[in-house]
C-alpha cells in the first residue's frame, strides 16, 4: 500500500549495511508492497506563479500516472497549497535557497540554513523510502544533494533557467551535476549552459516543458476580454506576461511600441506580471526595476499606450485580449508562457535568445527578432499587428507545433522514460533525451 500521507518532517535516518552493495539495492528498494518506487520532489520555494512551479505539477501528476507514488518537499506557502493533492506525501521544509550575497552575516545564516533543510530532506527521503530524489531547481538540488548521496538515492536536478557564466556556478554546480544521477534542462539552450559550467554531456537530458490542456480551449471572447481586464477596444494591442526582473526585457518591448506610435500606428500594451520577492541584501534582486519599467511607460512616445495588469489569474484571458503577444527576453530558457500562447493561437512574437527558436519556427508558427534589435522588433509587431491573415496563419501553425511536439502526453512519456533510465530499467534513447537537438 502506498506510504501514509504525512505533513511532518519524518523520522530520523537509520543506519545501512556495511556491505556498499546491499546498501545501494537497500536504498533503492522499492517504495511499498505493490512494487512502486517513490519520487521525493523538492521545491526550494513555496511561491506560485513562476513556470517552474507549473511544470513541477505536471510532473507530480505524470509521476503518479506513470504508477509511481510521490512526495513534496517545500516551503509552506501557495505552491504547496495548490500542489499539495498532487501527492501521496507531504513535507513542509523550510528551505532558504542559496544566494550570491557580500554580507558575511547573511553569508553564515546562508549555510546555516542549507544544512537544517538538507537533514529535514533527508528525514522526509527516508520516511517515503525514495528511489529518486527530483529536485526542481539548482537551488533545490544544492539542499537535497547530501541527502541524495549520503542515502545513496538517485538524485535527479531539473534545471529551469539558462546558468550564468560565473566561476562561482563552475564550482557549485559542476561538482553538483556530477553527482547527479541525471541533470535535466528544460531546452537544448539550458543544456548547453549546463555543459558550460562543467557537467559532462552524458549526465543531461533535454525534456522541453508541456502547454496545458486547457489552453487548447476557447474559453474566452476577444472583445469581452478586453472588456475584463479593461483595456481599450478597436486598437491594435500586444500582450506580454512575466515577472518584472531585467532579462525579461520589458524596455525594449515599450521602446519597439514607442517606434510604432510615432510612425502613426496607436498600438496599446498590456502588461502582466508583478516583481519577483528577494531580499534588498541579494545581489539577483530585482533592483529599481519594476519602477524604471514603470517610468518609462509615462514617457510621451507611450503615455496612455500602456495598461499595468499586475497578475492575470488566467492567462488564457489575457491571450484572447491580445492581437499579438511578445516575449523579447534574453537568455529565456522555455517560455512556457510562449507555448501558452502557441496553443491558445494568440500569435507570438519573440527574441531569437535561449529556448525560443527550439519551439518556434521563424515565419511560420511566430516571429523571431535579435534579441535587443528594437527595430527588429518594432517592425515585427508592424508587420503582425497590420496584417490579420499574417496573424492567422501563424496563430493555426503554432497550434498545430504544440500539440504535436509539446504535449502533456508526450511529456508524460519522456519523463517516465529519464525515471526508467535512472533506475537502470531501461536507457535512454539519445546521449541528452528528448528530441534531437535542433
Amino acid at each position: 500500500m502506498a506510504p501514509p500521507r504525512s505533513t511532518k518532517d519524518s523520522r530520523s535516518p537509520a543506519a545501512g549495511p556495511t556491505d556498499e552493495a546491499k546498501e545501494e539495492q537497500a536504498a533503492l528498494a522499492i517504495a511499498s508492497d505493490e512494487g512502486r518506487p517513490t519520487v521525493l520532489f523538492v521545491s526550494h520555494t513555496g511561491m506560485w506563479g513562476g513556470g517552474a512551479e507549473v511544470v513541477l505539477g505536471q510532473m507530480l501528476r505524470a509521476a503518479r500516472e506513470a504508477g509511481y507514488h510521490t512526495g513534496l518537499a517545500a516551503p509552506r506557502g501557495e505552491m504547496l497549497d495548490r500542489l499539495g493533492a498532487c501527492c501521496d506525501s507531504v513535507y513542509p521544509v523550510p528551505i532558504i535557497p542559496p544566494r550570491r550575497t557580500r554580507d558575511l552575516g547573511r553569508l553564515a545564516f546562508l549555510l546555516f540554513a542549507t544544512a537544517r533543510s538538507a537533514w529535514q530532506i533527508g528525514r522526509a527521503v527516508q520516511d517515503v523510502r525514495a528511489s529518486i530524489v527530483h529536485a526542481n531547481s539548482g537551488a533545490a538540488a544544492l539542499v537535497a544533494l547530501p541527502a541524495a548521496v549520503v542515502l545513496r538515492r538517485r538524485l535527479i536536478w531539473h534545471q529551469h533557467d539558462i546558468i550564468p557564466r560565473r566561476l562561482v556556478n563552475r564550482l557549485v554546480l559542476a561538482p553538483t551535476g556530477v553527482l547527479s544521477a541525471r541533470v535535466v534542462g528544460c531546452s537544448w539552450a539550458v543544456a548547453e549552459s549546463l555543459r558550460r559550467v562543467g557537467i559532462p554531456q552524458r549526465r543531461i537530458s533535454v525534456l522541453h516543458n508541456a502547454v496545458r490542456s486547457s489552453f487548447f480551449e476557447q474559453v474566452y471572447v476577444p472583445a469581452e476580454a478586453r472588456s475584463e481586464l479593461k483595456l481599450p477596444e478597436d486598437v491594435p494591442l500586444a500582450v506580454m506576461a512575466g515577472r518584472l526582473v531585467p532579462y525579461k526585457r520589458h524596455l525594449d518591448f515599450l521602446d519597439a511600441l514607442g517606434h510604432l506610435r510615432v510612425e502613426g500606428l496607436p498600438a496599446h500594451a498590456a502588461i502582466a506580471g508583478e516583481a519577483p520577492r528577494l531580499d534588498a541584501g541579494d545581489l539577483d534582486s530585482t533592483g529599481d526595476y519594476p519602477n524604471v519599467v514603470r517610468q518609462r511607460a509615462r514617457q510621451p512616445d507611450v503615455a496612455g499606450a500602456v495598461t499595468f495588469l499586475g497578475p492575470v489569474a488566467d492567462l488564457r484571458l489575457l491571450l484572447a485580449a491580445g492581437d499579438v503577444m511578445v516575449v523579447p527576453s534574453r537568455d529565456e530558457p522555455f517560455a512556457l508562457v510562449a507555448l501558452e500562447a502557441m496553443a491558445a493561437g494568440t500569435p507570438i512574437i519573440a527574441s531569437d535568445s535561449g529556448g525560443h527558436p527550439e519551439a518556434i519556427e521563424n515565419g511560420v508558427s511566430g516571429l523571431l527578432f535579435p534579441t535587443g534589435d528594437i527595430r527588429s522588433l518594432s517592425n515585427a509587431l508592424r508587420m503582425a499587428l497590420t496584417d490579420p491573415r499574417l496573424r492567422q496563419k501563424m496563430a493555426d501553425n503554432a497550434r498545430r507545433r504544440a500539440q504535436e511536439r509539446f504535449s502533456e502526453a508526450g511529456f508524460r512519456s519522456n519523463l517516465a522514460g529519464i525515471y526508467s533510465a535512472v533506475l537502470g530499467r531501461l536507457p535512454l534513447a539519445h546521449p541528452v533525451g528528448g528530441e534531437p537537438a535542433p
